[in-house]
């Protein structure tokens, strides 16, 4: 588990070695601190082959050399018969952490001691958990908030949110102030980044077509499909093994529909759970009792009616708990929940999660061949790529989709989004965006007309959207192609289907918008 840390350094020492553990990367000296601050004296023995070794290594960068200036001054006084140690100094030992950092475990004889040191602390790192990353992400947001209080550049409210005492200026700030104030947010970032990705990999749904490909003999004609390149929207009906007779060709092929649309049992939901409203609905936004806050996330399609109004469907923008254990949902549509009162039983529908229903849609694989066609599971190492592909992709504000906003969340933090959910926001405000709206990008980003104008469907019209769009999404330089790109109209909408590629992923993802 993670210590209880006292400073950047040791939480930054240990991160370093988590993220070597993660990558397989060899072990180094620097991240053994009790091992190399006892190592001094192998400095001075071997400086003579290290120096040209360290000087290489600065190449230029003014600060490393003049570090490696310090570095000398420290063998050269020691050798002179001080024996003043100077990787006791954290400060000392930070400046010379270039250094130090080059040289691998392998090169050194270790004793049985620092053996059962660095086993003992490669133990303890090996556990790591979300929970002690999130602490990690806490307390830098800790220190970065009293370090601007004492720099008097700091939020006056920002110590009570961490349950910090105020602090008073205690000098001007200097530009390597500001320098360490931005290193740090920026190994904030890298933390989270890495929360998320084993937010995936512990929440990720078990691939039933993986598995039931495992069960299948292997003299057995018969195989799952694992791959596809698009997907076409219909609505739901019946059952999974019906839709999938209808669709791909056999009842067997269920397993695929569960796959392809991230379905969890019991897969179909028709009659959810009524939410009684506790207070009448406001012009958007109703409020039910918060126990089963979880089970109602943002963007998430629900059901509202009561005995004088008509059941429809409507999507969850924004929700705020509130201190008396309620939860106020705001929706789509049109503002008219004024009509929802609790003595005409009003309520709200909501649906388990991750299921489909009569009336919703599910997406169905355009690539329908037989299931007796052999292929094969996605191999571990293209998952991977792909993961970590998404995790470049990066992390941004979460937008609400209908204003543009920033979401926040019931604390007043601002959310997040990453992953697949990230690509979708890039494509959406591509979309969103006209050409010339963004002051800084006036002739590249943005299409050359916004959805919502009058459309005709013109084969010109759609030829000239297609174009603009690609060119508007390849100005993020996060995408590398975009292909497959068609558009359709239905009724007041225009529905478009896409196979998106980003950088460092050669995986197509399909994505579908209805605008």
């Amino acid at each position: 588990m993670a210590r209880q840390y006292t400073n950047l350094f040791e939480l930054s020492t240990d991160f370093t070695l988590y993220l070597n553990m993660r990558t397989g990367s060899p072990y180094n000296l620097a991240q053994f601190q009790a091992v190399a601050k006892n190592r001094f004296t192998w400095f001075v023995d071997n400086w003579s082959s290290l120096y040209p070794r360290f000087v290489e290594r600065s190449n230029g960068d003014q600060s490393v050399e003049s570090a490696l200036v310090e570095f000398d001054r420290a063998i050269q006084t020691y050798a002179l018969g001080s024996r003043l140690n100077p990787l006791e100094n954290n400060e000392n030992f930070i400046l010379f952490y270039p250094f130090i950092s080059q040289i691998l475990l392998t090169e050194l004889r270790l004793t049985p001691e620092e053996t059962n040191y660095i086993n003992t602390e490669i133990d303890r790192v090996r556990k790591f958990t979300t929970t002690d990353l999130r602490g990690m992400v806490n307390f830098i947001r800790e220190q970065t908030a009293l370090a601007a209080a004492l720099l008097g550049k700091g939020d006056p409210d920002g110590l009570k949110i961490y349950g910090l005492s105020p602090v008073k200026k205690q000098r001007n700030p200097t530009f390597d102030d500001f320098l360490q104030i931005e290193r740090a947010i920026e190994l904030q970032k890298i933390i989270e980044g890495v929360i998320f990705d084993l937010r995936q990999q512990e929440d990720k749904p078990p691939n039933l077509l993986e598995i039931s490909n495992s069960n299948i003999d292997t003299n057995s004609p018969v195989s799952v499909n694992t791959s596809y390149l698009s997907y076409t929207s219909v609505p739901f009906s019946g059952s999974l093994e019906s839709m999938a007779q209808t669709y791909l060709g056999s009842k067997d092929r269920w397993y695929e529909l569960v796959t392809v649309n991230n379905l969890q049992p019991p897969y179909i939901d028709e009659v959810g759970e009524k939410f009684p409203l506790v207070s009448p609905g406001g012009k958007n936004s109703v409020t039910i009792e918060g126990t089963r806050s979880i089970d109602i996330p943002v963007g998430q399609k629900i059901r509202v009616g009561s005995l004088k109004f008509k059941e429809e469907p409507r999507i969850i923008e924004r929700k705020i708990e509130n201190g008396d254990g309620t939860i106020t949902l705001y929706l789509s549509g049109i503002q008219n929940l004024t009509l929802l009162k609790p003595q005409e039983q009003a309520y709200v529908r909501i649906l388990k999660p991750h299921t489909v229903n009569t009336g919703s849609f599910i997406l169905i694989p355009s690539d329908v061949r037989s299931s007796i066609s052999k292929t094969t599971t996605p191999r571990s190492d293209a998952l991977r790529r792909l993961d970590k592909a998404l995790l470049s992709f990066g992390i941004d504000f979460k937008r609400n989709l209908s204003t543009g906003d920033i979401v926040s969340d019931a604390s007043g933090n601002w959310e997040y989004v990453a992953g697949i959910d990230n690509i979708r926001q890039a494509v959406y405000y591509a979309l969103r965006t006209e050409q010339g709206e963004l002051p800084f990008h006036v002739n590249s980003y943005g299409i050359t007309f916004n959805i919502g104008s009058v459309w005709l469907g013109s084969v010109e019209e759609a030829a000239v959207f297609a174009d603009s769009l690609k060119s508007s999404l390849l100005r993020d330089r996060r995408f590398s192609s975009i292909k497959n790109l068609s558009i359709k109209v239905t009724g007041n909408s225009i529905a478009l289907e896409m196979i998106v590629y980003i950088m460092g992923s050669n995986v197509p993802i399909p994505l579908s918008f209805v605008v």
